[in-house]
């Protein structure tokens, strides 16, 4: 069934709202001590993608106060993840989980000088194992087959990721070497297929070392861009808001557009902008792009906790996603200029907002289907309802119901349940060989929305679209899903949750009852 097509000015009536200076935007708690949902005073503000270094037995622990008392809020694993928000005295971070918490963590436990915002970190064993072709072959395996490229283009990638020489001669990628017991950099599939398109000819060592260096000034630049832009949006989102909310409801919009803008929004777009990376520097057109700022507004859906929303508000995000794809593609040719930093951060606020009326669209037909308690308490907890307030949350629902009676009322009430994000499947030996991009366990689908990205992708040397549409359903259609079918029909096959998705996902022998993809 296809969500009710309501527009966001058909359930929010239009006020004339004074388009005055939106006041502070700073959300404040006690200084030393963050309530869930709350950026503490202080400090200094960092602005940063970060991951977890450690992979100790004892994982690192995120705290609700700087310091080490019985105050642990979560563990974070190895490997995840984080905006960095704060810096503290004392060695601490003020950080953010992709799933929706914030508090301090140990600097020590973080790094925040990854080569590319998708990055991973990978710990050398001892052995065959140890290799640079071993280590290639466990994370870039498959794509080397889709890509056409073997495993010794990746052996360079991570070499000059790690800035370890390679020899120039055709035979030096076998002389990379990594020490045992160290950790290094395994740059995501997405950035280490993009530099095909910056190679030309030559030696392949040293035009991939070129072209590294040249991608990561561009990435290091466009993140700075982002999170300029980001900040700058304050200046704008009173006015997007007050276009689309009434008077009364904008402070408690404007808060959670707070939360976002401090808490999560840089993130998201930096696990946008390392799936698009690749296309950006190949060329793509408005339908693989909207597919990249789909998957930005799933992950500040997910932080906000209402990922449950994605069936109710499918059709809006698409065209969501387009206009974070435009506000990536406008940071992205910024360069310097400040003027083109400010046209993104006006384009930011215009489709947060955008984002946010859609959010209380879907929780209005899921209230008129399933009941204001029942909505209400379906957010207890999350991001959103914490910033919102349920009392208010639940006296504005009720106030809009009518809206949607009289044969306008949402979907069944089973419709409502979890979206699992970025669902990784890995054989028996743990090697990956695949990944649905999200699994819809009530609706049993796998979803599918990242193919997109490829299916008009331009070759950068001759403007033309590097693959017929026939080629690009053959490799992206029939040859992932006969694939990933294949893996679903072995018991042997995991799942498991990566960084970027969600939390927890649903186990194998789940997936293997589900009939469509």
């Amino acid at each position: 069934m296809v969500p009710v097509s309501v527009t966001t000015h058909q359930v929010f009536s239009q006020l004339d709202v004074q388009r005055a200076r939106a006041p502070s935007l700073a959300i404040s708690s006690k200084r030393g001590f963050t309530n869930m949902g709350e950026i503490p005073e202080g400090g200094e503000l960092v602005g940063k993608i970060g991951i977890i270094n450690w992979d100790g037995k004892t994982q690192v622990r995120l705290r609700s106060a700087p310091n080490t008392a019985i105050n642990v809020i979560r563990t974070l694993p190895f490997n995840l993840h984080v905006q960095v928000i704060k810096s503290f005295a004392g060695g601490w971070l003020f950080v953010t989980t992709p799933w929706g918490d914030m508090g301090f963590v140990a600097s020590t436990y973080v790094w925040t000088h990854l080569p590319e915002p998708t990055a991973r970190l990978h710990r050398v064993k001892q052995g065959v194992l140890g290799t640079a072709i071993a280590i290639a072959e466990t994370y870039y395996g498959s794509e080397a087959e889709q890509w056409g490229q073997d495993l010794r283009y990746y052996v360079n990638v991570l070499a000059h990721a790690n800035r370890v020489a390679v020899p120039s001669s055709t035979t030096g990628w076998r002389q990379v070497r990594f020490n045992f017991g160290n950790l290094i950099w395994v740059p995501g599939r997405a950035y280490a297929q993009s530099l095909q398109d910056v190679i030309n000819a030559g030696s392949l060592s040293y035009e991939l070392a070129r072209g590294l260096n040249a991608s990561l000034q561009r990435i290091e630049q466009f993140l700075e861009n982002s999170h300029r832009a980001i900040m700058l949006s304050r200046r704008y989102l009173w006015d997007a808001l007050g276009k689309r909310f009434q008077q009364a409801l904008i402070n408690s919009v404007l808060a959670i557009a707070e939360l976002v803008v401090g808490g999560i929004a840089l993130m998201a777009l930096a696990t946008g902008a390392g799936a698009a990376i690749g296309v950006f520097f190949g060329g793509v057109t408005a339908v693989a792009g909207a597919a990249i700022g789909f998957e930005v507004g799933l992950i500040i859906l997910e932080w906000l906790g209402l990922a449950m929303l994605v069936g109710w508000a499918a059709e809006s995000l698409k065209r969501i996603g387009a206009a974070f794809w435009a506000f990536l593609c406008t940071v992205w040719k910024a360069g310097g200029k400040q003027s083109e930093v400010d046209r993104g951060a006006r384009a930011f606020a215009e489709a947060l907002a955008d984002l946010l009326g859609t959010i209380l669209e879907a929780l209005v037909m899921i209230a008129a289907s399933s009941g204001v308690s029942a909505t209400v308490n379906m957010l207890r907890g999350t991001a959103f309802g914490r910033r919102f307030g349920e009392n208010k949350l639940g006296d504005w629902l009720d106030a809009r119901i009518d809206n949607f009676r009289d044969g306008r009322g949402g979907r069944p009430k089973e419709v409502l349940t979890r979206f699992f994000r970025r669902v990784e499947l890995a054989d028996g030996n743990g090697k990956p060989v695949g990944e649905f991009d999200g699994i819809n366990l009530t609706g049993k689908k796998f979803i599918e929305y990242k193919a997109a990205r490829h299916i008009s992708k331009l070759n950068p040397r001759t403007g033309k679209p590097q693959q017929t549409p026939v080629d690009w359903a053959d490799k992206q259609l029939f040859g992932k899903t006969k694939k990933r079918i294949s893996a679903l029909l072995d018991p042997t096959t995991q799942t498991r949750a990566q960084s970027s998705g969600s939390q927890n996902v649903p186990p194998h022998s789940r997936d293997q009852r589900h009939p469509a993809l």
